[in-house]
């Protein structure tokens, strides 16, 4: 059997955390630990969060709003928005 090496693909991985950590303050970007912790909660957070705002545009109460968003594609629209 020939021996299987891992380290390429995991500091592939380790790139692929740092990168995404880009823009966080102190060790949240330097430190792998803290960078994948950090990428693990905002990826669920950015999930939620999308989530969220599909619910507040349904649960917006505007008609017109709501109208205007399925009628995207059309360029003359007759609705008003107050």
């Amino acid at each position: 059997m020939v021996r299987i090496k891992r380290s390429v693909n995991s500091k592939k991985s380790r790139r692929k955390t740092m990168k995404q950590a880009k823009g966080y303050t102190g060790a949240r970007s330097r430190t792998l630990r803290a960078a994948k912790e950090q990428v693990m909660h905002a990826g669920a957070d950015a999930f939620t969060h999308r989530k969220d705002k599909k619910g507040d545009f349904e649960n917006s109460g505007s008609a017109e709003l709501m109208l205007l968003h399925e009628c995207m594609g059309y360029r003359t629209l007759n609705l008003f928005l107050v």
